[in-house]
């Protein structure tokens, strides 16, 4: 059985590290904010 999401091949490890470092540097965790220190 052939599958579409095989169709495009995975980035290389490098850069996937980079994209979601990257990703990291503008997103949270809706928990850390939750729990932050004088939050809740």
């Amino acid at each position: 059985m052939t599958s579409l999401v095989r169709e495009i091949p995975a980035a290389p490890s490098a850069v996937a590290l980079m994209h979601f470092s990257n990703r990291l540097t503008f997103e949270t965790d809706c928990s850390d904010v939750y729990w932050q220190p004088g939050g809740r």
